[in-house]
């Protein structure tokens, strides 16, 4: 909606919103372990059996 056209004067909250350069909401982003875990689990599926066979 274009600034004319809002029907609200502006308050502290449009103040600050002028003030941020970044808007919106940010994921986090996911650590290594859990964007790897489908081949962190491929990998470790694939030792076990070789440290089995080795003992």
């Amino acid at each position: 909606m274009a600034d004319s056209q809002y029907p609200y004067p502006p308050d502290r909250f449009d103040d600050e919103a002028d003030a941020v350069t970044f808007h919106g909401a940010h994921r986090a982003e996911l650590p290594f372990w859990r964007e790897n875990l489908l081949y962190i689990i491929i990998i470790g599926a694939a030792v076990v059996p070789l440290v089995v066979r080795s003992s």
